[in-house]
């Protein structure tokens, strides 16, 4: 079962490091171990932005009436497809989760995420993948002119 944290990153990091994975990969994967006095911990939360657990949890009951077998306990979720099973643990700063498969995971969680917010960035822990939710081509409306060009 893979096991994956989801990232809520602010536009102003999304934007910049959006070419840059690795370097937020390194510097979020580390983020269940920071002592909450740190200052890694402190640079982690003003990297990431709050995650708006009762609207996620909302718009994933809204995507799944009628399809998937969907029960929701507090902060947690699991969702049921024909062969495939995702559980979800929503903080606020991170969401975790873990599915059947990672072909599961993208049909019934990754492509709803991708929809509600496109700066939503995954790390799969059992194989080092990592990545954005969404690409470049999909988040064009949040980038800034300026800095589309400036890539270039």
């Amino acid at each position: 079962m893979p096991n994956y944290s989801i990232f809520l990153v602010n536009s102003e990091f999304a934007n910049h490091y959006y070419y840059r994975s690795d370097i937020l990969y390194r510097f979020l994967r580390k983020f269940d171990v920071y002592p909450v006095d740190s200052i890694h911990y402190k640079q982690s939360r003003y990297v990431t932005s709050e995650i708006p657990v009762r609207e996620v949890m909302d718009y994933l009951a809204r995507c799944h009436t009628g399809e998937n077998a969907f029960e929701k306990k507090g902060n947690s979720l699991r969702i049921e497809g024909q062969s495939d099973v995702a559980e979800l643990l929503i903080d606020g700063t991170c969401i975790y989760g873990s599915s059947s498969s990672f072909s599961g995971a993208e049909k019934l969680l990754f492509q709803y995420f991708r929809r509600f917010n496109s700066r939503f960035f995954i790390i799969e822990y059992d194989s080092d993948n990592y990545g954005w939710i969404s690409p470049i081509g999909k988040r064009h409306k949040d980038l800034n002119t300026r800095l589309l060009y400036s890539l270039l």
